[in-house]
């Protein structure tokens, strides 16, 4: 693929990951991806000729950055596990943890055989993240990379109309709240 056709490809799941970060999915159209990614409808469909089809680069992606994040928590967990774990689960709701709802839960795992190795690898890596976390009491004894990813989806999931526009912190009292329940479990 030229250099040209694969910056137009990123920017596309780029576009995608950030609106699907900040709206519900079902809101988000393919149009206002393409705006976003300042190209037009058609070269989105070159790229991606259904919306599942992006959906499933917008995983791929999105799981590649929480490998690198859980490559840096490794690293520095030592210093101040705390700080570290705490510092960690805000990151990746940078990375927008709902859009991953189409990459660990995809229908599409049995047919992309790309998505399916990158899921596998990222709940791998995840587990030994857990594995740091439970002796230093960050998070209950048993709890699996799958569980905490449906824990963090429900509380941050995008909010639409009056309750998003009424209580825009929401989300980070949640995310408050749930690190310290984990915290408190055992």
């Amino acid at each position: 693929m030229r250099s040209d056709a694969v910056l137009r490809r990123k920017k596309l799941i780029d576009a995608a990951c950030s609106l699907f970060r900040t709206h519900p999915s079902t809101t988000v159209t393919l149009e206002a991806i393409a705006s976003r990614a300042e190209v037009g409808i058609a070269t989105l469909y070159r790229n991606f000729p259904t919306r599942r089809h992006l959906n499933v680069a917008c995983g791929i992606a999105m799981l590649t950055d929480i490998g690198l994040l859980i490559e840096e928590l490794k690293e520095n967990f030592h210093t101040d596990p705390r700080a570290q774990w705490d510092g960690f689960v805000w990151k990746l709701l940078d990375v927008g943890a709902w859009p991953l709802v189409e990459a660990i839960a995809s229908e599409d795992l049995g047919k992309n055989s790309e998505l399916a190795a990158t899921r596998a690898e990222t709940i791998e890596a995840f587990q030994a993240v857990l594995d740091l976390a439970v002796p230093a009491g960050l998070v209950p004894r048993g709890l699996t990379p799958l569980e905490f990813a449906e824990e963090v989806f429900v509380v941050t999931r995008p909010l639409d109309g009056k309750l998003g526009e009424e209580h825009p912190d929401v989300q980070h009292r949640l995310v408050d709240r749930l690190l310290t329940a984990w915290r408190n479990a055992d």
